[in-house]
């Protein structure tokens, strides 16, 4: 209740009292009182991402969840007290691992390490390009990527579709390295059901090897394996290095037989000119062979850089068509490589004059 002048008042309303000063004269002083309703508490719930913070309520910051609570005074003077719920939801995280080197050619698998709960969104970079990949239901997602030359990864963001966290600042550089050259060794001329020892090279310490096919040797995964067979066989050998990039070399075996005169001579060449005019001489231009065990190719282009006629088999040539239609006359260069009965490699390149 509300006291005046000796009176305890608990409702609006006039009041009037009578009073008597020293002198004992009389005076009457009226009072007219109203009750204003108190202001009733409010309670505010909110959520926020970290990123949001510091939250800002009714003048103050706040820079962790819980809840907090302001007393207020209204226009009239009346208090009153509110309170603030606040979550703080965490930002998801996301981070990126995976070897520093990768052979040229070959594809990377990036591992990105998320935290949150998905689905998740991630935006990534290249250095040149941005790149996002959307509805990411598992961590570590697992991301494949083909440089062809040293690039750095990074992430940019990630949401868990509550909240967007823009300062991941995870990165990796992968280092391309150089594919190693394949190299093919010069024919190796052995008899049937002979030890013959072969040997791939040694590019550095550690080499590991790996033949094929493996028939034909005693051991397929060495550098130096005897070969034992009946066939003429060509060998692939894949030589892992250090760095894990790989080269294939190549090399044939040919098998003479027993008592044949292991100098035997090859050649290979092509005329300087031919004339397809269907009368059954020099109609078509094709390698002309001695001793020759097997053509890998043989090509023809026009002054252009077209290629016009392309063949594996001996004695197959050109005779001037190109789908359907003569062709010109004209200077043609052509291009061979060949396997000869010697065990040596045949590589020739010249001109032949197409003559009508």
């Amino acid at each position: 209740p509300f006291t005046w002048n000796g009176l305890s008042i608990t409702q609006a309303g006039p009041y009037q009292v009578t009073l008597k000063n020293v002198a004992g004269c009389d005076s009457v002083a009226k009072l007219n009182v109203a009750v204003s309703q108190s202001v009733t508490g409010v309670t505010t719930v909110r959520e926020v991402c970290a990123s949001e913070l510091p939250y800002i309520w009714n003048g103050q910051s706040y820079n962790t969840a819980g809840t907090f609570s302001v007393t207020l005074k209204n226009q009239v003077g009346c208090d009153s007290m509110v309170r603030l719920v606040l979550t703080v939801t965490p930002l998801a995280t996301a981070s990126i691992t995976e070897p520093s080197t990768v052979c040229l050619g070959f594809s990377k698998t990036i591992s990105i390490h998320l935290t949150g709960t998905g689905p998740w969104t991630v935006v990534y970079t290249d250095g040149s390009n941005n790149y996002t990949l959307n509805g990411i239901v598992s961590s570590p997602y697992q991301l494949n990527v083909k440089p062809t030359a040293t690039t750095t990864y990074s992430i940019l963001s990630v949401n868990d579709g509550k909240c967007t966290n823009s300062n991941v600042n995870s990165s990796v550089t992968i280092t391309v390295l150089p594919a190693q050259k394949g190299v093919r060794y010069p024919t190796v001329r052995t008899t049937a059901n002979t030890n013959t020892p072969l040997s791939a090279r040694l590019i550095a310490s550690g080499n590991t090897y790996l033949w094929n096919p493996n028939v034909g040797l005693n051991n397929y995964q060495i550098q130096n394996p005897i070969f034992n067979y009946n066939q003429d066989t060509e060998y692939t050998i894949r030589i892992n290095t250090n760095n894990g990039c790989d080269a294939v070399d190549t090399v044939m075996v040919v098998l003479r037989e027993l008592g044949q005169a292991p100098d035997i001579k090859s050649n290979i060449f092509v005329p300087k000119a031919w004339s397809p005019n269907r009368d059954g001489h020099n109609d078509k231009l094709f390698p002309l062979t001695v001793n020759i065990k097997e053509l890998y190719y043989f090509r023809i282009f026009n002054r252009w850089g077209q290629l016009v006629f392309e063949t594996n088999v001996i004695g197959n040539g050109w005779d001037g068509i190109l789908k359907g239609q003569p062709q010109v006359s004209d200077v043609y260069t052509w291009t061979l490589e060949a396997l000869g009965l010697d065990g040596k490699q045949y590589k020739r390149s010249g001109n032949s004059v197409l003559l009508r």
